[in-house]
């Protein structure tokens, strides 16, 4: 039987492994270069404090969707399978879940350039549209 999500740490529910490929030059790198995309179109992130500020709008969903269509073939993903958590890897963009997004570009935001999703779109403090 198939464990509940609820019932887990994130870094347990993925095998123990925060960050798959810690050692994959390439994943750190497709990470940087999301971050250089967005900054192109919408300046360099700025820290946004306090969670309030932090909400994510479709359009910026709509950037990481194109992102995974074109990336995710080189990501890894963890799949419920045999009674186990099995490692899946090169997923197909209609395989990807949240999981696999936090995974392979949102925790290496966090681990690599010590920002979040959102603070990549922030205008200082108060996220505005522009």
């Amino acid at each position: 039987e198939e464990p509940a999500l609820g019932e887990f740490d994130p870094v347990v529910l993925m095998g123990g492994l925060a960050l798959p490929h810690d050692d994959d030059v390439a994943a750190r790198a497709a990470a940087r270069a999301f971050a250089a995309e967005v900054a192109r179109e919408h300046g360099q992130p700025v820290r946004v404090e306090g969670a309030e500020h932090r909400a994510t709008n479709l359009r910026e969903l709509g950037l990481l969707v194109e992102h995974v269509k074109q990336h995710s073939r080189s990501w890894v993903g963890r799949r419920w399978s045999g009674g186990a958590w099995r490692e899946v890897r090169g997923l197909k963009p209609e395989e990807v879940n949240l999981y696999d997004v936090n995974l392979n570009l949102l925790a290496r935001l966090g681990a690599e350039l010590g920002i979040s999703f959102s603070e990549l779109f922030a205008c200082g403090q108060e996220r505005k549209p522009k």
